[in-house]
């Protein structure tokens, strides 16, 4: 906004019909602003905060993917790498636990 107010910058928002931005307010503020908080306070009710914020993580990894069939998009090998990349640390980050092998081929949690 400053950069606008001094002239540095410029917008085409006087070009903008006021149906224009009155829908993208409802969108961008309303939907978008309430649904994220009310989803985001859902998921840290219920998984917890270090989970929800490890799972946020996967954002860039969803609008890479969702990007290839919606706007054509194509991926390259340091885009995969990325992904992999993300995957693995939200992976370790949300804390599962994957059951492992003794020597004698049972459960680690196994009892007998």
């Amino acid at each position: 906004m400053l950069l606008y107010a001094f002239g540095v910058v410029e917008s085409g928002m006087s070009l903008v019909s006021s149906e224009t931005l009155a829908g993208q307010f409802i969108v961008q503020a309303v939907m978008v602003g309430l649904l994220t908080g009310f989803t985001y306070g859902f998921a840290i009710n219920r998984i917890g905060a270090e989970s929800t914020a490890a799972i946020g993580s996967l954002t860039p990894v969803m609008a890479t993917l969702a990007a290839i069939p919606l706007l054509s998009e194509s991926i390259t090998v340091e885009s995969v790498l990325g992904i992999i990349l993300i995957c693995l640390g939200v992976f370790f980050a949300s804390g599962v636990k994957l059951p492992f092998k003794n020597k004698h081929g049972l459960n680690s949690n196994h009892k007998c």
